[in-house]
């Protein structure tokens, strides 16, 4: 049997002003109350994730270069129908209008979200990056034969809360 997940399958979840860090979980973001509100209005959804690199190349590499993985980065790039009248709409267009106060917490997971029953024994559902981000790009398309949408760029910000993997339930 086959083991793969469809894109529409995923699931993004969004809390208005950021996720509160959890002082007694190294300030991951503090998951006790669930992931946030489901983004139902995003449609097609990509997490970007890169490492910089740092050069450790020596003499002694046979004429090869050799690099190590240094910081990470994370992004999600997504298009949300066009809906003023949409709380969640709202939420990433004043993300993107005030940037400095206005994080989003995004968990951006392959299926729904569900709490570890035992700590760290990652028996709950939904793996993938969670965090708080800043909205950069707020870019509204209006195709002709297609619904206006907003193609939204959201990356990693400056937080109390650090961000980290998810992993079927719990932070690895």
């Amino acid at each position: 049997m086959s083991n793969f997940k469809l894109g529409m399958n995923g699931k993004l979840y969004y809390e208005v002003g950021g996720f509160d860090a959890d002082a007694a979980a190294d300030n991951y973001p503090d998951i006790s109350g669930g992931v946030g509100t489901e983004l139902t209005i995003a449609k097609d959804v990509t997490l970007g994730l890169e490492k910089a690199t740092a050069d450790v190349t020596t003499r002694g590499n046979n004429g090869f270069r050799a690099t190590v993985g240094t910081l990470k980065d994370g992004s999600v790039e997504m298009q949300l129908q066009r809906d003023p009248a949409n709380a969640a709409f709202q939420a990433f267009l004043n993300a993107w209008l005030d940037a400095q106060t206005y994080p989003i917490g995004l968990a951006v997971l392959d299926e729904a979200y569900t709490a570890e029953a035992t700590l760290a024994a990652h028996d709950g559902t939904g793996s993938g990056l969670i965090g708080n981000f800043s909205i950069n790009d707020f870019t509204r398309e209006e195709g002709l034969e297609d619904a206006m949408v907003a193609n939204v760029t959201a990356t990693l910000t400056y937080s109390d809360t650090v961000a980290a993997w998810l992993d079927r339930g719990g932070f690895i």
